[in-house]
Order: structure tokens, then C-alpha cells, then sequence
């Protein structure tokens, strides 16, 4: 598991990759990577990582900030934030944050998110589907990946963060193969990936990466319930 930390304190970072490494000692490893600062990281760099725990104040560029930067370049892992500030918990929800740990860190507090966090990638590696393009070629896309898909004629078009395929697969039958409490048709035309909405407006959908979509009045409440409902209430 690869994992990301960011904390401006010296102390409270050695502490916490210690935290970490023994969790990791325990359960197969981890590969650690520290920071006191975030100025000099491209978001993109960690589209790999697994977890991201990041203090919410950071010199230059506060955790907020750089977590909406990651989600925007299409990193996917479970961010965790560790403050001293629990009134700012709720901002964790406009990352879709996976954790929100208040100083001083116990080990105990870190195993149970970290425990949480594994058995989440474990079913993250699972969760794929396979395309078949041409004859011959096949090309596989974890469902995190994946943006939004766009209807063409009689194909599909599937957008990632950072490339787009058409596929000889209609509409009707690419809205099969998405697993519908992840997917969401939004409009005759786009299906949504919830987990990549960061706005939604009466005719269009803002995603993370700033890209925007139509929103249809057929769909719009049952897209703005089915992100009500994934972000619990919120």
C-alpha cells in the first residue's frame, strides 16, 4: 500500500510515519512517503497512492486546498485529515474525505483508519470492468477512472481523467455494465460517475476536474438524491 503524508510539524510527522510503518509492519507493509510541505507536489504524482493523510494547516497551501487539487487531477485515495481543529470536519465532505483524525494521534486511531482503508482497497482493485475494442483489443478501467460516458450514435464514449475512447457499445448497454449505486444517467445522453460530481446546478454538473456536463430536468433530482444519499445526508 502506498500512502502519502503531510504534516509541517517534524515531530508529528516522524510520529505519525512511525504510526503507520507499524501498522504496515503488521499487516504486509507500506511504502511511505513524508512531507512538511505541499507547495512543490503535483497533484498527479499521487494519482497512485492509496491514502493521502494530510495535516488541514500547511505552510503555502493548506490541506483543503491541496485536496481539492487531487481530486481534480484524478487521485482516487482515501484522503485522511489530521488537525487539531474538529470544527472543520464537515469540509472534509467536499473532497470526499475518508477520515478526520484529531491531535494528538493515537496508535489505536491510526490502525482502525488504516484497517478501514485496506479492506476499501482491496474491493477498489476489484471493482473494474473490461471493454472490448476492435477485434482484438480489450481495455480494462477501474471505476474510479472513469468520469462520465457519452452517448455517440449507436457507440460510447468514455472519458477519464486523462484520455477518451469510443467503444461499438450503445448506451443502453454501457448503462448495464456500470453498477448503478456508482452510476448515475443524468441526461439522454451522459451517465455520471457520483464519486466525480463536485457541483451540481439545475442544468449542468461540475466534476472534479472542472470539466461540466448536461443535467436533464428527467434526471436531476434522482441524481441530486443519489448524491444526498452518497455522501450521508449531507
Amino acid at each position: 500500500m502506498q500512502v502519502f503524508i503531510a504534516e509541517d510539524n517534524y515531530y508529528e510527522l516522524e510520529r505519525l510515519r512511525r504510526q503507520v510503518q507499524s501498522w504496515g509492519s503488521r499487516h504486509g507493509g507500506v511504502s511511505i512517503t513524508a512531507v512538511q510541505c505541499v507547495a512543490e507536489v503535483g497533484p498527479a504524482d499521487l494519482r497512485t497512492y492509496d491514502v493521502v493523510f494530510l495535516d488541514v494547516e500547511l505552510p503555502g497551501k493548506d490541506g483543503f486546498a491541496f485536496a481539492q487539487e487531487l481530486r481534480g487531477a484524478g487521485c482516487s485515495a482515501d484522503i485522511v485529515f489530521v488537525t487539531n481543529h474538529p470544527e472543520l470536519s464537515l469540509k472534509g465532505y467536499t473532497v470526499h474525505a475518508q477520515d478526520y483524525i484529531i491531535k494528538p494521534v493515537e496508535q489505536e486511531r491510526i490502525d482502525a483508519a488504516m484497517d478501514y482503508i485496506a479492506r476499501n482497497c482491496r474491493l477498489k482493485e476489484r471493482r473494474s470492468i473490461v471493454l472490448q475494442r476492435g477485434i482484438s483489443q480489450q481495455d480494462r478501467y477501474f471505476l474510479t477512472e472513469i468520469l462520465y460516458v457519452e452517448a455517440s450514435n449507436h457507440s460510447s464514449i468514455v472519458y477519464t481523467y486523462d484520455k477518451t475512447q469510443s467503444y461499438a457499445l450503445t448506451f443502453a448497454q454501457m448503462e448495464k455494465l456500470l453498477p448503478a449505486e456508482d452510476f448515475k444517467k443524468c441526461h439522454r445522453g451522459y451517465i455520471v460517475n457520483l464519486h466525480a460530481v463536485k457541483g451540481l446546478r439545475r442544468n449542468s454538473i461540475t466534476l472534479v476536474d472542472g470539466r461540466e456536463i448536461l443535467v436533464s430536468t428527467t434526471y436531476f433530482q434522482s441524481v441530486k438524491d443519489a448524491l444526498i444519499a452518497l455522501r450521508g445526508g449531507q
